[in-house]
């Protein structure tokens, strides 16, 4: 199965529509697509609107590969569960994000081997045949061991691979983690997008336990 993903803040049409474009023409694939509250229903793929946090990290780990928007809680799970993850960033121009902060990251974690990236409909379309057909899980030399945050779990590991094949140092994703919910990105975004928390808790965010970040 392929899972597409566009997150729980905010829909993400040509992405989708990108991708049931693609698989309209010819796709073996199961592709399951979690869609937001874009208006474009797809006509070639599964779809649902949004899954809470454990149906998406179940879905998540089902899948062999995954296409995605660039928001770091989605290239964080994915890396975590050792799933090879294609991104198309949003873009600021186009009115799908306040800014370009997505293209670079995007740029950053390609750089280091992190993830897959077509910044186009035309590139994700062209690259999502080999990438489904072989997908690659990136090797990356990125590591911040010795420097991992309080409470990791792995920060009594050392890390005796380098690169580590098939997923990001361990003690990294902890730091992201750690940084991305700790900041309080989503607390500050639920005032302006004018919804409630309950909202937000059934986009895929818990403010409880900030698990939930998409």
């Amino acid at each position: 199965m392929i899972f597409v993903t566009v997150g729980a803040q905010m829909p993400f049409d040509r992405l989708v529509r990108a991708v049931d474009a693609w698989a309209s023409i010819g796709s073996r694939e199961r592709v399951l697509a979690q869609i937001g509250r874009g208006e474009y229903r797809p006509k070639h793929l599964e779809y649902v609107a949004f899954l809470d946090p454990p149906a998406f990290r179940e879905t998540l780990a089902k899948a062999h590969a995954v296409v995605a928007h660039a928001g770091m809680g989605t290239i964080i799970t994915a890396l975590e569960l050792r799933k090879p993850i294609l991104v198309m960033p949003r873009r600021g121009d186009l009115g799908e994000t306040r800014n370009d902060h997505q293209l670079a990251t995007a740029r950053r974690l390609h750089a280091l081997g992190l993830v897959e990236v077509a910044l186009n409909e035309a590139e994700l379309c062209s690259r999502l045949d080999e990438f489904v057909r072989q997908p690659q899980r990136r090797n990356s030399n990125f590591c911040v061991c010795g420097q991992a945050a309080p409470g990791c779990a792995y920060r009594s590991t050392a890390c005796r691979m380098r690169p580590h094949p098939g997923e990001a140092c361990p003690h990294l994703l902890t730091t992201l983690r750690k940084f991305v919910l700790g900041s309080g990105l989503a607390e500050r975004a639920w005032p302006a997008n004018n919804l409630s928390k309950a909202t937000w808790n059934a986009a895929g965010y818990d403010f409880g336990n900030r698990s939930g970040l998409q």
